[in-house]
């Protein structure tokens, strides 16, 4: 990951405009299949079905940071579509965010599209 500030300065300095998609909290299980089947089998789900968000915030940081600093708005963080401060969550309105361990659920691609609309929109000063 260290490398990616020197390779956004790169590209930059070539002329080209950068939109950099930052990381998403995964649960590195299988949420869906595990949560439907403690449901349909009635047994109790012996996983978190979140994560701290300042330990996922803290993790990135070292890209995170510089890049949100370096490109504003052209900067997406989709984390921010199921974090709400304190957590990232794997489920929400009952739904599992994720098809898999790692994969988003294609119906909860929608939740995602408002932070890519901003960057696309955004200015390209600021790079």
């Amino acid at each position: 990951m260290a490398t990616i500030p020197y390779r956004t300065e790169q590209l930059a300095a070539v002329g080209k405009e950068l939109i950099l998609v930052g990381p998403v909290p995964t649960p590195r299980w299988d949420v869906a299949s595990e949560v439907s089947r403690s449901i349909a089998f009635n047994r109790p789900l012996a996983r978190d079905l979140a994560v701290s968000q300042e330990d996922f915030l803290a993790r990135h940081a070292m890209v995170v940071n510089p890049m949100q600093a370096r490109l504003g708005a052209r900067f997406v963080r989709p984390h921010e579509a199921i974090c709400d401060g304190a957590q990232c969550h794997w489920v929400l309105d009952g739904r599992a965010i994720f098809a898999d361990a790692n994969h988003v659920a294609e119906a909860e691609l929608s939740r995602f599209a408002p932070y890519f609309t901003e960057a696309l929109a955004a200015p390209t000063e600021a790079q």
